[in-house]
């Protein structure tokens, strides 16, 4: 065989390689965007439209007058909001993969903990801020990150589509859960959501794809946990 023909088989091969890893991680950025999606799911109990489903039962069993319940809410989406920011850099020098798996499963705790909750202000306060810096701020910037990082290009399209799935699994989420509070009282939809978090941090683990993705600056953290807050701000 001639050089000429070597290089050429060389370069061939070198070619279907690349292509073959190019298309490996569009689907892994596809995967990812599911994935993405069902951590903002997650992020449920920690926000305004979750914590809304428990709102008057809750304030029912531990006779807490609504004033005071919004004290406790504005303080603690508010610091809770803080977690933006440096959340971002944690990622990056942990990975997403584990340090999302952790989040949700911390959130599954907290959440198991407000269903059992019997009394106490104080208490409160700092589930709701728990809730409140674990999912609604931390999970969000991590399903913000899962997508913005998968992607080289069509990156709009990715989080178009990732916004609709956000919007189903949403709008399925919250009749669900609406519906067994109805049937199963507060405590124990509560509880089952626990446990739905948990089966969530399993799906992390499994199907967050980790391969190469685009290196992210520490300004493009910064942008990341600043469109985390804006989300924060709007689901407050």
């Amino acid at each position: 065989m001639s050089a000429n023909a070597a290089s050429a088989v060389a370069t061939s091969t070198t070619s279907e390689r690349l292509t073959l890893r190019s298309t490996q991680d569009t689907w892994a950025g596809w995967i990812n965007v599911v994935v993405g999606a069902v951590i903002m799911l997650a992020t449920l109990p920690g926000r305004t439209q979750g914590l809304g489903l428990i709102t008057e039962p809750m304030l029912r069993d531990l006779q807490l007058d609504r004033v005071t319940y919004a004290n406790i809410n504005l303080w603690a989406t508010l610091l809770g909001a803080a977690i933006c920011l440096p959340i971002g850099r944690a990622f990056d020098r942990v990975g997403l993969r584990g340090s999302t798996f952790a989040l949700t499963a911390m959130l599954a705790v907290v959440v198991y903990s407000m269903s059992r909750l019997a009394g106490g202000t104080m208490l409160l306060f700092l589930l709701v801020l728990a809730t409140r810096a674990l999912g609604q701020s931390a999970l969000s910037v991590s399903s913000i990150t899962a997508v913005a990082k998968s992607f080289d290009r069509q990156v709009g399209v990715a989080m178009g589509v990732y916004s609709v799935l956000i919007t189903i699994f949403f709008a399925a989420a919250l009749t669900a859960v609406g519906t067994a509070i109805r049937i199963s009282g507060c405590s124990t939809s509560w509880s089952g959501v626990a446990v739905g978090l948990l089966i969530l941090s399993a799906l992390i683990v499994l199907r967050l794809c980790q391969g190469p993705v685009q290196a992210v600056s520490r300004v493009a953290s910064v942008a990341l946990g600043l469109a985390a807050l804006g989300q924060v701000a709007a689901g407050s």
